[in-house]
């Protein structure tokens, strides 16, 4: 509930500051005193968009502050843990609004976005009347308050886990078939390159040996011409040095018969001359085998080509080509597959399916039956608050086909984490008109009266903490008055309920009474709102009945509504 609002240089407000209690808060006042203003200031705190148009003028910025108490019902035990709030403990709200048309956000200090704040408002009020922060006229809130109203929520909130239970098994085999593909792609991949390699043949050494045989080839015809021009040199033209050392051996063969001591001289000689033979010979072997082949020459620039693509491929030599070859040899001997644990998680994921399937199907018609339940209720309520004719059905729509979908009675339903179907509120306010969702109701008032009729039909839910009507009760009176009266103070017996109202009908039955009035502050008006004691609410409810001039029957009628056995007034007109 709010407990303390403060507002400063807001609208016409200068400053001010109020207190409210539970139950019913009713705040009446002079037409355009300024009762709307406090709608504007607890929008703000719900998280509407503010506007500079709000700042008072001549004033740089706007505050609104506001203290929630947290209701101690058990579905609010995450929110007070979030705010560390209770009963001593409240949520205290603050929006700061400035001429540049920035706004800032606090909840207990802490700056949230507008968002978040609004995130809040959802939870904690419903502002009837105005087509601004009003839950119900969002359809996604209407589930919610159908498994309220039909104590549905333990049963809803159980399917919702289960949904989760389905999505997460279904992103985890989503992820166990992606690595799967990963793995099945590096290990086709791995295959391919150890046949590419295999294929390729390549030799620790062979480019090396290529390369020194492209090189002869290359340079074949220099190596012949001067292999046989050094054969002629040495052994095969005229003079050539075998012909010589040939003569110096003759020479000194003889010599040697003078002297033996050049025997051993002789002997390197006759040495010399076969060395000599032996190179010649060597030579011409050599030149023999080199190749003019030009095919071989072609073969091998085809293959170092090959292995410079090789190169590139797994690493930067013949050596570190074999070493990579290696490694993808062990890669694929140690290839795995997930199959086994695929398998168990698809098997669980089609039983979690089908049983999500069954829960959803018992969700359906468990709601199906309570929207038949509470479209009588709120039908009898509308009733009851004079919209005689009027009707209000839940309608249900199947989720759409990208839901994700499970397998249910031989073929395939979809569901989200809410079910089968998506719930929306309509109603025909004449009858003829047609059936059609809240938010196409154009009357404040109009809309204000099905808030209420819905809000009271059946057992109170714990959607939201407080209520504020605004202008419920537009457009009636008499008995009707007194029956939306009687609806609105029911309700405050559940919710803090906040009623703006002009009827003296409504405001003879506030646990606490506020009016609105403008003072005059220097040369400038000021709104301000307080409350009114005994004596003050008779002399209110004695201005809002009379006609004209207020006279001391008026008082006297005043004062038997507001004295607690006055609540006989209200029996008699019933009666």
């Amino acid at each position: 509930m709010l407990s303390k609002l403060h507002i400063k240089n807001y609208a016409i407000v200068e400053e001010l500051t109020i207190d409210f209690a539970p139950g019913l808060n009713v705040i009446t006042g002079e037409t355009g005193a300024g009762k709307s203003i406090l709608i504007g200031a607890l929008s703000l705190l719900m998280g509407e968009r503010a506007q500079t148009e709000m700042i008072r003028t001549g004033a740089d910025g706007a505050v609104v502050e506001g203290e929630f108490i947290l209701p101690s019902a058990p579905e609010w035990a995450v929110l007070r843990n979030e705010f560390n709030a209770g009963e001593s403990r409240p949520v205290c709200v603050r929006r700061e609004v400035n001429r540049r048309g920035s706004s800032r956000c606090f909840v207990n200090d802490r700056l949230v976005t507008l968002s978040e704040l609004k995130s809040f408002g959802d939870l904690m009020g419903d502002l009837c009347g105005q087509h601004q922060h009003q839950s119900l006229l969002d359809p996604r809130s209407h589930i919610r308050f159908l498994d309220e109203r039909a104590e549905l929520r333990e049963q809803a909130e159980a399917f919702r886990e289960a949904y989760g239970v389905v999505v997460a098994d279904q992103r985890q085999l989503d992820e166990i078939t992606r690595r799967a593909d990963q793995r099945r792609q590096a290990h086709e991949l791995a295959r391919f390159q150890v046949e590419e390699i295999r294929r390729a043949g390549v030799t620790v050494d062979e480019e090396d040996e290529l390369k020194r045989e492209l090189n002869v080839l290359k340079n074949a015809r220099r190596l012949i011409e001067a292999g046989e021009q050094a054969a002629a040199v040495l052994a095969e033209e005229e003079g050539s040095a075998a012909d010589r050392v040939a003569r110096v051996r003759k020479e000194f063969l003889s010599l040697a018969e003078i002297d033996d001591r050049l025997g051993s001289t002789v002997d390197l000689l006759e040495k010399c001359e076969v060395q000599l033979a032996d190179i010649v010979s060597t030579i011409g072997d050599y030149c023999r085998r080199i190749d003019f082949d030009p095919n071989r020459t072609e073969e091998i620039e085809a293959r170092l080509a090959e292995i410079f693509q090789l190169k590139g491929k797994y690493g930067p030599s013949c050596a570190a080509i074999l070493a990579r070859l290696a490694e993808l040899e062990a890669e694929l001997t140690t290839y795995h597959t997930e199959d086994d644990r695929k398998a168990e998680l698809v098997s669980r994921l089609e039983d979690n399916k089908r049983q999500l399937a069954v829960e959803a199907d018992k969700l359906s018609k468990a709601r199906r039956a309570a929207s038949v339940k509470l479209g009588r209720e709120v039908t009898a309520s509308l009733s009851r608050i004079g919209m005689a004719g009027a009707k209000f059905r839940v309608d249900f729509t199947p989720v759409g086909s990208g839901s994700r979908r499970v397998p249910f009675a031989g073929t395939e339903v979809a569901v989200t984490e809410n079910g089968l179907e998506e719930i929306e509120f309509a109603i025909e306010t004449n009858p003829g008109e047609g059936y059609k969702p809240l938010v196409k109701i154009a009357s404040g008032g109009e809309l204000s009266r099905v808030m209420l009729a819905i809000k009271a039909a059946g057992q109170p839910g714990h959607d939201v903490s407080l209520l504020v009507f605004d202008e419920v009760d537009s457009g009636i009176g008499g008995t009707v008055a007194f029956a939306v009266a009687r609806q609105i103070k029911k309700l405050a017996q559940h919710y803090q309920v906040f009623l703006i109202s002009h009827l003296h009908q409504m405001a003879s039955l506030a646990d606490q009474h506020y009016l609105v009035s403008k003072q005059k502050s220097g040369k400038r008006i000021a709104t301000q709102i307080r409350l009114l004691d005994k004596s003050e609410r008779v002399e209110e409810i004695a201005r809002m009945m009379a006609s004209a001039e207020i006279t001391e029957t008026t008082r006297l009628h005043a004062a038997e509504m507001v004295d607690p056995a006055g609540k006989s007034s209200v029996s008699r007109t019933k009666n």
